[in-house]
């Protein structure tokens, strides 16, 4: 949840992994689908790209002091799985899920 949130963040959308869902705000059904689908067919993301977007990457206790190109890395590796999120994005806009 959290590879397609930044994902989502990206594209220039208010989105936020709220336990085990996703929240989005100030978009429609429609809109949301539509974009969705169209993250669904593109290549999946670099991850450390994705981190890029994030907010608040502050996750363990000495990551204050890292440079953020680290913690960008940092935060890609220990967050985001791109191959299971694009998955997931494919078999929804397949109907599959």
């Amino acid at each position: 949840m959290h590879t397609i949130a930044a994902a989502l963040v990206a594209e220039g959308l208010s989105a936020s992994h709220e336990g085990l869902a996703l929240g989005v705000a100030e978009v429609n059904a429609s809109e949301l689908t539509a974009c969705l689908s169209d993250l669904a067919d593109r290549p999946e993301p670099d991850p450390v790209s994705l981190a890029r977007v994030v907010a608040n990457k502050t996750v363990e206790k000495h990551d204050r002091l890292l440079p953020r190109e680290l913690l960008d890395v940092g935060y890609a590796a220990r967050t985001f799985d791109c191959p299971a999120a694009w998955n997931a994005l494919q078999r929804l806009r397949d109907g599959m899920i």
